[in-house]
């Protein structure tokens, strides 16, 4: 298994019925380090459908989510 594909398992894992904005996605998967590994992950998970986003108007951030659970 690469390391994009842990990478992935762990960001499912970790929002697995969660709403998470990027900052705590970051702490919840444990991430050191640059976080443009992390993020462009996360964009690919986005775009083929894995992963929505959604706007939280309160925090000003997006929130990320798993689709299909919510």
């Amino acid at each position: 298994m690469s390391g994009r594909e842990e990478i992935e398992k762990k960001i499912i894992e970790v929002l697995r019925g969660r709403e998470l904005t990027f900052e705590e996605l970051v702490k919840e998967v444990g991430w050191e380090g640059d976080r443009r590994g992390l993020r462009s992950v996360l964009a690919d998970m986005v775009r083929r459908g894995v992963v929505g986003k959604k706007p939280d108007y309160d925090k000003r951030r997006l929130l990320f989510y798993l689709k299909g659970e919510g």
